[in-house]
C-alpha cells in the first residue's frame, strides 16, 4: 500500500511538472529586440511581433496595477490588446475579430470608452474594392479591460471616417468622409446615449462641399485627430493648414484661426500621397530611406563596390526628388495662401 501511495505521489509531481513545463513553454519571455534600430538618449527595453499583426494607432489605460495597449490592427481586421505592465515582457492578451474588407487601424480611448475608426481601405492597402466594407465608429464599454463591449455605433453613410479624437466626455470629433463633400470633415457627434449617437454639428473648408466654388486648397481634408481644449478645437486639415474653432456651441462651430506654417502637421502627408508634382517630396522621403539603408548593408560588410554603384545613383535621385520637391513646395503654399486672402 505505502508504495502504491508513493507511485501515486510521484505521478502526481510528474504530471504537475509537465503542466509547468508546457505552461513555461507557452509563455516565453518577449519577442527579441529587434537589431539595427536607432536612438538617442532613449533605450528599448521591450518588444512584442503582435503575433505577426502589425499595430498601428495606440492608445493605453491603467487598470487597478496593470497597464493595457489597445491597438487597430493595420493590415488585418481588428483590434489588440497589449498588457504593457511589465513593459519588458509585452504580452498580446486578447484580440478582438474586426469587419471584413475594412480599416480597422484607429483608435481612442477615454473616460473607460473606446471608439474605434471603421473605414474604406485606402487603394493599395490590402483592401478588395470590389467586396463590402463597413464603416463609421463603433463605441465599446471598458468595463471590463480585456472584454470590451460595443455599445453603439454612428454611421457617415459615406466611406467611414479615420483619425478621429475623443478627448472624454459626451462628444467625439470626426474625420469623416460624408456624401456630398470633398474630402474628409469636421463632424461632432453627441454619445451622451451611446446606443443612439447623433450627430451635433460639422465644419467643412469653404470648397469642400460639391456645390461651392472656388474649390479648397488641394490637399485639403481633416486628417485629425482634432485636438480638443476647453472650448477650441484644433484640426489638422491638411492642404487648408491647422484650423482653430470655437466651439462652445458645438451646433455652430466658427473658425476663429488658421495657421498657413508649412510644418503643420499632416500638410506635406496629404501632398504627398496625393498629389502627382508634389509626391516628389513622398519620393525624397523614401530615397533617402535607401541611402540609410544602403550604410547598413556596407556596416553588415556586403560588397563595397556594388554599393558605391548604389549610392551613387540614390544620391542622384536624392537631389533631383528634391529640387521638385522644393519647387511643388512654393506652388502649393503659393496656391494655399490666395485661397484664404480672397
Amino acid at each position: 500500500m505505502k508504495s502504491l501511495h508513493l507511485a501515486a505521489a510521484s505521478a502526481a509531481f510528474l504530471l504537475l511538472a509537465t503542466f509547468l513545463f508546457a505552461t513555461t513553454a507557452t509563455r516565453a519571455k518577449a519577442d527579441p529586440i529587434p537589431q539595427g534600430a536607432v536612438g538617442q538618449n532613449i533605450e528599448a527595453v521591450g518588444y512584442s511581433n503582435l503575433n505577426d499583426k502589425p499595430g498601428f494607432k495606440m492608445s493605453i489605460q491603467k487598470v487597478g496595477e496593470r497597464w493595457y495597449l489597445y491597438l487597430g490592427m493595420l493590415w488585418n481586421e481588428g483590434w489588440q490588446i497589449v498588457d504593457v505592465t511589465d513593459p519588458a515582457d509585452p504580452e498580446v492578451v486578447k484580440e478582438i475579430h474586426g469587419p471584413d474588407n475594412t480599416a480597422t487601424d484607429q483608435i481612442e480611448i477615454a473616460d473607460g470608452k473606446m471608439i474605434t475608426a471603421l473605414a474604406k481601405i485606402s487603394p493599395g492597402w490590402g483592401g478588395d474594392p470590389g467586396k463590402p466594407f463597413d464603416e463609421g465608429v463603433p463605441i465599446w464599454d471598458l468595463k471590463d479591460p480585456l472584454n470590451p463591449q460595443k455599445l453603439g455605433k454612428f454611421k457617415t453613410g459615406s466611406l467611414g471616417t479615420h483619425r478621429n479624437g475623443y478627448p472624454g466626455g459626451n462628444c467625439m470629433h470626426l474625420s469623416a468622409n460624408v456624401r456630398g463633400y470633398k474630402g474628409n470633415i469636421y463632424v461632432i457627434v453627441d454619445i451622451s446615449n451611446p446606443a443612439h449617437p447623433k450627430e451635433a454639428g460639422r465644419w467643412w473648408v469653404p470648397g469642400q462641399r460639391d456645390d461651392e466654388t472656388p474649390p479648397a486648397p488641394p490637399g485639403t481634408m481633416l486628417h485629425g485627430p482634432a485636438f480638443i481644449a476647453g472650448n477650441l478645437s484644433y484640426l489638422p486639415y491638411g492642404g487648408a493648414g491647422m484650423i482653430i474653432l470655437d466651439i462652445s456651441d458645438v451646433a455652430h462651430p466658427k473658425k476663429v484661426g488658421h495657421s498657413l506654417d508649412e510644418s503643420t502637421f499632416c500638410v506635406r502627408h496629404r501632398r504627398t500621397h496625393r498629389d502627382p508634382v508634389a509626391g516628389q517630396g513622398h519620393r525624397l522621403h523614401q530615397f533617402r530611406g535607401a541611402r540609410r539603408g544602403l550604410q547598413g548593408a556596407a556596416a553588415a560588410g556586403l560588397d563595397r563596390g556594388y554599393i558605391r554603384s548604389c549610392k551613387a545613383a540614390i544620391d542622384g535621385a536624392v537631389s533631383t526628388a528634391a529640387a521638385a520637391s522644393r519647387l511643388a513646395d512654393q506652388e502649393f503654399l503659393r496656391a494655399r495662401r490666395t485661397f484664404w486672402s480672397s
